[in-house]
């Protein structure tokens, strides 16, 4: 190896190194918003199990209508009463 390939290896090294530090630290601050938000109950509603164990159903309103959708991934449901009739916002 004669010294230009040893000076690109030892510069490329060293921005990887670089880039690895700061995904790293990225990587770190990204876990600890999510545990206080957990921590917190932030976001949490009656359908979740806990803190740490949401749901993940989310109350879905027509604009139109009024009419309240249940969703979870990529479906929605109607949200009914106790009646079985199909519940309005407010």
């Amino acid at each position: 190896m004669n010294d230009n390939e040893k000076v690109a290896y030892d510069y490329t090294n060293g921005a990887i190194k670089a880039i690895n530090h700061k995904l790293w630290y990225i990587l770190i601050i990204i876990v600890l918003i999510v545990m206080i938000r957990n921590w917190s109950g932030s976001g949490v509603d009656s359908t979740d199990k806990s803190r740490w164990n949401r749901s993940g159903i989310t109350l879905q309103t027509d604009a139109k209508t009024g009419l309240q959708y249940l969703s979870c991934g990529g479906g929605l449901t109607p949200r009914l009463d106790k009646q079985g009739k199909h519940m309005r916002g407010n």
